[in-house]
């Protein structure tokens, strides 16, 4: 999500995926889960992991590191899935695998 226009600043969740550090805005994010079972997709587009279930709604799972070329995030103890506003207008999510999650930060 872009900026507002002049604000400069706030807080973002970092998280690590593919071996690199991301960060997405705050106001995005609407939860972070477990990484439990991904239904998979048949005939899915790269980087897309699959679907799971989030209180009766599915939720498209991208995995971050694969559809921007870097290692695939395996799943592990610390893996992450993060649900964000795919549109900040209704309440439609996607989730983004995630290594880890670290921190919550202020800039």
């Amino acid at each position: 999500m872009p900026p507002e226009s002049g604000r400069s600043g706030g807080s973002f969740v970092t998280f690590a995926a593919g071996g690199e550090w991301f960060a997405l805005p705050v106001e995005a994010v609407r939860g972070i889960l477990r990484l439990g079972e991904l239904a998979r997709v048949p005939d899915a587009p790269e980087g897309l992991a699959g679907i799971i279930n989030v209180r009766n709604r599915l939720v498209p799972v991208a995995d971050l590191g694969r559809r921007l070329g870097l290692s695939p995030t395996r799943p592990g103890q610390s893996s992450r899935v993060i649900l964000c506003a795919a549109d900040p207008r209704d309440t439609s999510l996607v989730g983004f695998l995630a290594d880890s999650v670290k921190e919550v930060v202020s800039l």
